[in-house]
């Protein structure tokens, strides 16, 4: 009975410990993820407002042009800045670009995080039902024999328990970027 109690005292210690450091991930991800977001919206600031240069420069190359053609060497120069930035418009974009991609890579790892946490809290409450299971025909077997539906029930509940493992541990195997627990963390849940 102290054997299981402190089984059960390690294991919501581990799960306590997993919990806080997805915890953690998850709020990582989440700054970086309102950290990117913030930079690419400056950077549609800053694409607008050279966008908006770049109108301005065109309007004032057409009434230099205009006004006269002696100022052709001042047209030529307004026309070098409006190269100029439209070169920086189209480097402006592909940052943007880079900025996009890499805030939809941090909501799939964040989606990913999210299920993850989900499954193994699931597979705790499979453990949680187990340890109850045990402690129950611990309880009994002190006062008579096992009825054959609470024999059933525990092992029904041992079997979840054994799938829920199954399953988490080949969801994590699947991700392309492992998250959480290390393998050699994974044993020692199953242990």
């Amino acid at each position: 009975m102290a054997e299981v109690a402190k089984a059960a005292g390690t294991l919501d210690a581990r799960l306590r410990a997993e919990q806080q450091e997805r915890a953690e991930q998850q709020r990582l991800a989440e700054q970086q993820r309102i950290q990117l977001e913030a930079r690419l919206a400056i950077v549609q600031q800053e694409k607008a407002a050279m966008s908006r240069l770049r109108e301005t420069l065109e309007l004032q190359l057409k009434e230099e042009q205009m006004k006269t053609a002696s100022l052709s060497d001042q047209a030529a120069s307004l026309t070098e800045k409006l190269s100029e930035q439209q070169r920086l418009v189209e480097h402006q974009a592909r940052v943007n670009a880079r900025a996009e991609r890499k805030l939809q890579a941090e909501e799939q790892k964040s989606r990913r995080l999210q299920k993850q946490l989900q499954s193994f809290t699931v597979t705790m409450e499979e453990v949680s039902k187990v340890l109850y299971s045990v402690e129950r025909e611990e309880k009994v077997a002190a006062s008579g024999s096992l009825s054959r539906s609470e024999r059933k029930v525990r092992s029904s509940a041992a079997d979840t328990l054994r799938q829920s493992l199954a399953a988490f541990k080949a969801f994590k195997e699947a991700e392309v970027e492992p998250e959480g627990p290390q393998p050699d963390q994974d044993k020692q849940l199953l242990a």
